[in-house]
């Protein structure tokens, strides 16, 4: 499984707007099946900045939707307007699922999504993924609903996310107290081999998934 991730960042004062129309998007394209979930950040140093995801099974479906959006003439008046509304281009990315989030898993409005970005050091992709698997499935054997990715064609080089889902900031912060020592162990292996700091993100989500 793929995920297609387009990244918007509002315009200071045009937040609640651009929220609203995306939020109508995702609904909408949601209506002609598509799997689409819609969330927003929290808590960053960089400004607001809203967050698409769409799910596909794999690359040339992902073709296939980027063909039908390019000839939809109707869509394609939607996404100017929405660029108005931004500060900056919106980012693309694809991520790879290694380990996908447990059978049964449903997302609703208003949870918290916790992503965890690695960045291994050239030529040790391998040992990091090795421990983020470890870590991932040591995780959700405790009952935590988290999986792992991996970006394909990014411009950062090869980087790893792990995404967990909680109910509000409370649970993760409860899970976190919990596995401190468990989540520090992996934090300082995953650090020393890798180029750049291990980064935390948080956000919310506003339109989940389709169950």
């Amino acid at each position: 499984m793929y995920m297609i991730r387009q990244v918007g960042f509002p315009t200071l004062g045009k937040e609640a707007e651009l929220r609203s129309q995306l939020v109508e998007l995702a609904r909408t394209l949601q209506a002609k099946g598509r799997r689409v979930a819609l969330s927003q950040q929290l808590f960053s140093s960089t400004g607001a900045a809203l967050v698409l995801n769409t799910q596909v099974g794999d690359l040339a479906e992902a073709e296939r939707i980027r063909g039908e959006i390019v000839a939809d003439a109707t869509l394609q008046e939607r996404v100017r307007g929405l660029s108005a509304l931004m500060r900056a281009p919106s980012v693309t990315m694809v991520i790879e699922s290694i380990i996908p989030l447990p059978s049964g898993t449903t997302g609703a409005v208003g949870e918290i999504v916790q992503r965890i970005y690695a960045y291994p050091a050239l030529g040790r992709e391998r040992d990091v993924r090795a421990i983020a698997e470890e870590a991932i499935r040591d995780a959700q054997k405790a009952g935590i609903r988290t999986s792992l990715w991996q970006r394909v064609f990014s411009h950062e080089g090869s980087v790893l996310e792990s995404t967990a889902l909680y109910a509000n900031l409370a649970e993760l912060d409860r899970v976190r107290q919990e596995r401190r020592a468990a989540g520090q162990v992996t934090l300082t292996a995953l650090n020393e081999l890798s180029r750049a700091p291990v980064v935390t993100g948080l956000l919310e989500v506003l339109v989940p998934f389709p169950s």
